[in-house]
């Protein structure tokens, strides 16, 4: 058996700065806001934002389980489907109102495993239909969503997760892992945010 070195791993990894980079220099503090900036303004973005493909979105929300609810309630009305994880409620909520907790749609589909194993699932029930996912602190860390058939297009960061460069490295940090589980997707914030993760992971690198 032979070791695999470092180098190995990483160029297997699947870093910030191998995904695409649209920046979109809004600023503010509203999550909410910043995501409805980009759909309505897509030139805004460079390079352009599409809302017209499929889309699997993750776009973290303000700490306030309403911003939580107003996030769902801003992509439902585009005809998303969303999941949505904070301490009130966490599963699935749909455009005709019908929604499901993540405890019954294991249940129903017989499901073990963890939270990419109910995203796989869900992916493969509706393999056309668009996804946003939001919450803030129970998606922060430690919960692995991109898989085998599962995989975010978009990743929405605001001006509000800079203020703390750990958790903002977290919630980025969900769009990273081996190439054979995370594929290439479009990083959507600020530059100032795209650079403070690019340096904490140089840094990183540097250390190693």
């Amino acid at each position: 058996l032979i070791e695999k070195s470092y180098d190995d791993y990483y160029d297997n990894y699947m870093s910030i700065k191998k995904h695409n980079f649209l920046e979109c220099n809004y600023n503010t503090k509203n999550p909410l806001d910043y995501i409805r900036n980009i759909f309505e303004k897509p030139l805004a973005c460079e390079p352009q934002f599409n809302p017209n493909e499929r889309k699997i979105i993750f776009a973290p929300a303000h700490i306030y389980v309403s911003s939580h609810e107003a996030i769902a309630n801003y992509f439902l009305d585009k005809n998303y489907n969303m999941f949505v994880s904070n301490g009130q409620f966490k599963g699935f909520r749909f455009p005709n109102g019908d929604e499901i907790t993540l405890k019954l749609f294991k249940a129903k589909y017989d499901i073990t495993g963890e939270l990419r194993d109910v995203l796989r699932k869900f992916n493969e029930l509706y393999p056309n239909d668009n996804l946003a996912i939001t919450g803030y602190f129970t998606i922060e860390r430690g919960i692995t969503f991109n898989t085998d058939g599962f995989n975010f297009t978009d990743i929405i960061i605001s001006d509000f997760h800079k203020k703390n460069i750990n958790r903002l490295v977290q919630l980025i940090g969900r769009a990273t892992g081996h190439k054979n589980y995370v594929k290439k997707m479009n990083i959507i914030t600020t530059k100032e945010i795209y650079n403070k993760v690019n340096d904490m992971t140089d840094k990183f690198v540097d250390l190693r």
